[in-house]
């Protein structure tokens, strides 16, 4: 998609979404730059470098329908249980922050400046804080002139990203010193409760869990008992062009010497898509991305909350709702301006499945999917494809093919096989491999950008114990440090190897998946809005 300037790619999530690597995402692809849009905490949380309150584990994944079984295949993510910790004790009335890391303020220079401090930043200063503390004394009865003249004097005089993280006032260095410079900034992003109450919105009311619905995947669940009227969930929305959601074929452009989308040759739609609302008489779409919500299911006759805009909330800002076109909207700033409400249309019981109805179109163009619903490829094709989730689930330890064995016996297109990043630092350093390998990415284990490195099997190595070990060849060519292309290492534990999926073969990149946006209704559009009205 092309946002204001047909040369300039304006991509309105950028400052929302992650690299998929940082979510543990597990799909390979073709490029290395790859984002994930997570919705819930990972886009609500702001970041605080000094305050990191929660951190992520990576999500499970499960594609859950077989595609040569049912038309909603590829039409839901198969990511979920992307669950936050708390890392650190959390106050009541705190925001709650998590880590973008240093590179996300580093590449945003035009709006937090050169000299914005960094995590190393905040280390620096604490070090220097407490050294500064012990040689001058400071105590809470010191005039702040003392600290004004040594510390501020030279931080308005020389700045850089280490002064910046200095406190601007006494009793803030002297709690820094005491404490930390956490301690210092936890004391300012606290609300009193009950603000809190008059302003803020209860995300707790539902939580995920496995749809009572077939075919679709997750569901979202009332957590306690809901009257009529509730607000059972809010979320900001981010408003985007419907075109943001299209693909595009590629062409190569002889004058810009580059590869560029060819906007007459639309090919598919992006999964965002479903997870939107949208209405036929318009161009924009809203797409919540609020704690929980999107895990609400469609069943018309049995829909027990309904969507409205936000109302007496701060974060909602009816009079740009009520007054800005689509052109106003998409050559603004990305910064979402308007937040859903989801009300109870009934008494909910606790447990109890929550159901929005979609909408007549939606329904529409279901039926008129799945009535002319085929198998992408054709039915043999779909019922022989195996995701390499199900592989690895299912015969994690089945004894792998060596390379001259796939010629006879080869494994399907869609598998790739990975070596753990790890065997190749054991391998090269301490002359030893592990003899177990696990896959589960954490702070303390980290795995590569690519999960480990593509691999063949040269012999597999049968000593009458399953799983075997084997001798495989590992290409090294992403590796930096490593000087050669490729390196045969053997003994592998099989607890070292994993399939993923080739680029392009999971089921959402399908290109007969259905797309639709959930219907947003006539009362809900503003009038100003309707722009594919015919003139």
């Amino acid at each position: 998609h092309v946002g204001n300037d047909d040369n300039d790619f304006y991509n309105p999530f950028a400052a929302y979404v992650w690299q998929a690597s940082a979510l543990g995402m597990i799909d390979l692809n073709l490029s290395k730059d790859v984002s994930a849009f997570c919705m819930g905490i990972n886009s609500i949380a702001n970041c605080h470098l000094p305050l990191k309150h929660a951190y992520q584990t990576k999500p499970e994944y499960d594609p859950q329908v077989l595609r040569h079984r049912h038309a909603s295949v590829g039409s839901f993510t198969p990511y979920f249980n992307l669950t936050s910790f708390a890392a650190r004790p959390i106050p009541s009335g705190s925001e709650i922050f998590k880590s973008y890391g240093n590179y996300w303020f580093e590449t945003r220079s035009d709006t937090f400046g050169q000299q914005f401090p960094l995590s190393t930043s905040y280390k620096e200063a604490s070090n220097l804080l407490e050294k500064l503390f012990v040689s001058m004394k400071l105590t809470s009865s010191l005039s702040a002139s003392l600290y004004d003249e040594v510390v501020l004097s030279i931080k308005e005089l020389l700045p850089s990203r280490t002064m910046n993280a200095f406190p601007d006032t006494v009793p803030h260095a002297i709690l820094g010193a005491h404490e930390s410079l956490a301690a210092v900034h936890q004391t300012l992003v606290i609300r009193d409760l009950e603000w809190l109450r008059l302003n803020g919105r209860c995300l707790d009311h539902i939580r995920p869990g496995t749809s009572t619905l077939e075919n679709v995947g997750h569901g979202a669940f009332a957590t306690r008992d809901l009257s009529s009227g509730t607000i059972v969930s809010a979320s900001p929305v981010h408003h985007i062009e419907r075109a943001f959601t299209q693909m595009y074929e590629v062409r190569y452009d002889e004058a810009a010497k580059k590869h560029v989308p060819d906007k007459s040759k639309i090919v598919a739609y992006q999964l965002l898509l479903n997870y939107c609302f949208g209405h036929n008489e318009s161009t924009v779409l809203v797409c919540p991305y609020g704690n929980g919500v999107n895990y609400i299911n469609h069943v018309r006759e049995h829909a027990n909350v309904k969507v409205r805009w936000a109302q007496d909330f701060p974060a909602h800002q009816d009079d740009v709702l009520h007054q800005a076109t689509p052109e106003d909207l998409f050559n603004s700033t990305a910064e979402p301006k308007f937040v859903l409400e989801y009300i109870a249309l009934r008494d909910i019981v606790a447990g109890e499945e929550i159901f929005l109805d979609y909408g007549e179109s939606w329904d529409a163009a279901w039926n008129a999917h799945s009535l002319s619903y085929e198998p992408f490829g054709g039915a043999t094709s779909a019922e022989r494809y195996r995701d390499a989730f199900w592989v690895n689930e299912n015969h994690g330890d089945m004894p792998l093919r060596t390379r001259q064995e796939q010629i006879v016996d080869p494994y399907p297109d869609n598998w790739v096989l990975r070596v753990h990043p790890w065997v190749l630092q054991h391998h090269i350093k301490y002359g030893y491999l592990s003899g177990n390998y696990d896959w589960q990415e954490s702070d303390r284990t980290p795995l590569r950008d690519d999960f480990g490195l593509p691999c063949q099997i040269l012999e597999r190595h049968e000593n009458g114990t399953i799983p075997h070990k084997y001798t495989i060849l590992a290409d090294t060519t992403s590796v930096d440090w490593f000087e050669k292309d490729s390196v045969a290492i053997s003994q592998v534990p099989r607890s070292a190897l994993t399939w993923l999926n080739a680029p392009g073969t999971m089921d959402f990149y399908l290109p007969n998946a259905f797309r639709q946006p959930i219907g947003l209704s006539d009362e809900m559009m503003p009038t100003q809005w309707r722009n594919l009205l015919a003139k």
